[in-house]
């Protein structure tokens, strides 16, 4: 992610998308990772001036299991 970042800043790009990871084996857990995760990269993001964008799948058609399907449940 940091490497995307610097580049997206050497190109002028203003935004990212990036997916969160599926966690079958436990929601609550892979969210503490998603935190875990974007705590990691936001200061970077943020000297460099891009957005971070999360895409929302939907779990309940044909992402199975994705963990982030909707904002508030992403954070619970």
């Amino acid at each position: 992610m940091h490497q995307a970042l610097d580049d997206a800043a050497a190109n002028g790009v203003p935004s990212i998308i990036t997916l969160a990871a599926i966690d079958r084996a436990c929601r609550r857990r892979g969210r503490g990772q998603l935190r875990a995760f974007l705590n990691r990269v936001k200061a970077h993001a943020e000297d460099k001036g891009v957005n971070i964008c999360m895409e929302l799948l939907n779990s309940k058609v044909n992402h199975k299991d994705y963990m982030f399907d909707h904002v508030a449940g992403a954070w619970r």
